[in-house]
């Protein structure tokens, strides 16, 4: 058990402490005391046990201990060293410049948290970083394969209604899907048009307005939605309900969306978020002001917001090679000699 000590700032820290311990009193405080998302509180929770358990067996063993018991990792052996390593394995297993970036920022968030509760002394991530990634351009949705994509659910059904309602919903707000998880019935307003995000990124809400069809599509859904509960039992406060009548769960909507996105485009990777993407690209792509979409996707800065352009470029870029006039005759032109 470690010692306890206190930190410059007075608050309860320890002298040494195991990794896993650690860890999950930095979960503690990211989702109760920042009140970040259920979801980023699990990619956190998932990073961060990948870097405990290569810690662990990076560690040197003690030798005084009995050669039955396993040796935790402490907090000591976070040095840079261990920390190098982990991102060359991480590298030899071929893992995504994306997956370690992500998994290099989880851990810079942890190692600021164990500095400030006097944990450690020394940041073993200084200039460490992950090679510069290449930015990856979000699958395109055409407007007409939205109109296809929202044609798809079966109109007869509940489900179906259902199916039409979240997607119309995702593709007219641009949500997450953890935010459209957390949506209740209270949150939808549909005579002022709106609906109210109360679990956005780092605990920010806001309200978003919608679309005509993703309100036709609401109201039809909630004449049926009481037909997906259990007769009986008063349904839950969840806007969307699952065939079983409880509240339909963020892995459940990506499966949804996913499987009615891959009908229509073949891109390999599909899901609700490309909904979010069509959404800004579409506004972009008609005249809206980066800064209004900034806002409709709850993006704390522009900058995040600007990949929509890149993306309006790219396409701007293929309709020109294949459109206009110069760029089309210079294919039968010859060479110059």
């Amino acid at each position: 058990m470690p010692s306890k000590a206190v930190s410059e700032q007075g608050e309860l820290a320890f002298e040494s402490m195991e990794v896993g311990q650690a860890i999950a009193h930095f979960i503690d405080y990211i989702s109760l005391e920042r009140g970040l998302s259920p979801h980023t509180v699990r990619a956190y929770r998932s990073d961060l046990r990948q870097i405990e358990k290569f810690t662990t067996a990076y560690s040197e063993p003690d030798e005084s201990r009995p050669a039955s018991e396993t040796d935790a990792a402490t907090v000591e052996s976070l040095t840079r060293s261990s920390v190098r390593a982990y991102v060359d394995e991480m590298m030899s297993q071929g893992k995504s410049q994306t997956t370690i970036a992500r998994r290099l920022a989880a851990f810079k968030s942890f190692i600021s948290f164990l500095r400030r509760r006097g944990l450690i002394d020394d940041n073993p991530i200084t200039r460490l970083t992950a090679r510069k990634t290449e930015k990856t351009l979000p699958a395109i949705v055409s407007e007409s394969e939205i109109s296809r994509l929202m044609e798809l659910p079966p109109k007869e059904t509940p489900i179906g209604i259902r199916d039409r309602a979240l997607m119309e919903v995702l593709y007219s707000s641009g949500l997450r899907v953890a935010e459209l998880e957390a949506l209740t019935v209270g949150d939808v307003d549909l005579v002022e048009r709106t609906v109210a995000v109360r679990r956005g990124k780092g605990g920010k809400g806001r309200i978003v307005p919608l679309g005509r069809q993703a309100l036709a599509a609401l109201r039809r859904y909630q004449r049926v939605r009481s037909k997906l509960a259990i007769k009986g039992v008063p349904p839950p406060e969840s806007l969307f309900l699952g065939a079983r009548g409880t509240a339909l769960g963020e892995r459940r909507i990506r499966t949804i969306v996913t499987n009615y996105l891959k009908q229509v485009i073949a891109a390999q990777s599909v899901g609700p978020h490309t909904l979010r993407h069509a959404c800004a690209t579409h506004m972009v792509n008609n005249g809206a002001d980066l800064r209004v979409v900034q806002e409709l996707l709850g993006h704390s800065s522009v900058n995040t917001t600007q990949i929509y352009v890149s993306v309006t470029t790219s396409r701007l870029k293929q309709v020109y090679s294949s459109a206009h006039p110069q760029e089309v005759s210079a294919v039968e032109m010859p060479p110059d000699e």
